[in-house]
């Protein structure tokens, strides 16, 4: 199929269908991944100074990725002689970003299939095979664009990937793990529960909890990249109920501390439903390794918390090797 021309009688590259019909959902998918960034800028507005920094860097960052790849996208389309590769790294980009967000749901490894199949029509189509040969292909400037911002996230997922590897190896089974009465332990940490917790269910993670005020408590571990308090404003940004964000959300009440040589975070934001509601997420960060442990607490009408909160965190143990029962 040779090129088309315009109105012109100019010679203009027209994509093959399969991947015109790849390319649009490639350009849908970049604009769902910016809709998200815009999201945590909203979300950045209402954190703390001490994290305001920090949160912009990584929102900059994925923002000028989505913009190189939407450049990438009508260069492509325009038939440019870097095209082919920029349009790969921005596929690549897009594709580890999509993982590093969501490695485990059924419908991201679809996409990576999708990805990586538009990944190969881009350079191997009838239509830009003949438009534009390989030995007239560049990399020029913008492939090496691509190729700087694609090598920044891969190097960010490795950081995740191994913290993830590391998380895994300091899991025991918890049926190995010697724990006291009132106890829980899920192989990562043991803790106690709060005098009037009632256990509702067990998941994978540590367990579901309700108090005597019918409050929904949820309680796990988590890998924690880094100690700090950008990280837990960034498991805020990522845990928080659906129902919290755009509904006048504002932080009420804030503690930084030092518990058993482990730092806790506690924040607590209030937002109107039906009524005014406060959600209260505390993270414990084990001083040494990549240990979490993470409280979730939705209230009703008020708050009133901390102390239990803080009496939970001080019965909390990162080290469980030295209580596994003797074989």
């Amino acid at each position: 199929m040779n090129p088309k021309e315009d109105i012109n009688g100019k010679a203009s590259f027209r994509p093959d269908t399969l991947v015109s019909v790849l390319l649009f959902l490639y350009f849908l998918l970049c604009v769902i991944n910016v809709f998200q960034i815009v999201d945590s800028a909203e979300f950045i507005k209402a954190s703390d100074p001490i994290v305001t920094t920090p949160l912009w860097a990584i929102v900059l960052f994925l923002s000028l990725g989505f913009a190189f790849s939407f450049y990438s996208l009508i260069c492509y389309l325009k038939g440019k002689q870097h095209s082919v590769f920029s349009m790969r790294m921005s596929i690549l980009y897009l594709l580890s970003v999509e993982l590093c967000s969501h490695l485990f749901r059924m419908i991201d490894w679809i996409v990576a299939v999708l990805l990586m199949l538009l990944f190969i029509a881009v350079g191997a189509g009838q239509n830009i095979r003949m438009w534009l040969p390989r030995h007239k292909r560049r990399i020029a400037l913008h492939g090496a664009i691509g190729l700087l911002l694609l090598a920044t996230i891969v190097a960010w997922a490795s950081c995740l990937a191994i913290g993830d590897v590391r998380h895994k190896r300091a899991l025991i089974p918890f049926d190995d793990v010697e724990t006291f009465p009132d106890e829980y332990t899920d192989g990562v940490v043991a803790f106690t529960p709060g005098n009037d917790w009632l256990l509702k269910d067990t998941p994978s993670s540590v367990g579901c909890f309700s108090n005597a005020d019918g409050d929904e408590i949820a309680v796990a571990t988590i890998n924690g990249q880094d100690c700090s308090r950008c990280f837990f404003c960034d498991v805020v940004s990522r845990d928080c109920p659906k129902e919290m964000q755009n509904k006048g959300t504002g932080e009420v009440a804030y503690l930084d501390t030092i518990i058993n040589d482990n730092s806790l975070f506690i924040s607590t934001y209030r937002y109107v439903t039906d009524t005014t509601m406060y959600w209260t997420m505390a993270t414990l960060f084990a001083s040494e390794g990549y240990k979490c442990f993470q409280v979730k607490l939705k209230e009703t009408g008020s708050f009133d918390n901390y102390e239990q909160l803080i009496g939970v965190m001080k019965t909390v143990r990162f080290e469980l090797k030295k209580r596994m029962s003797p074989n």
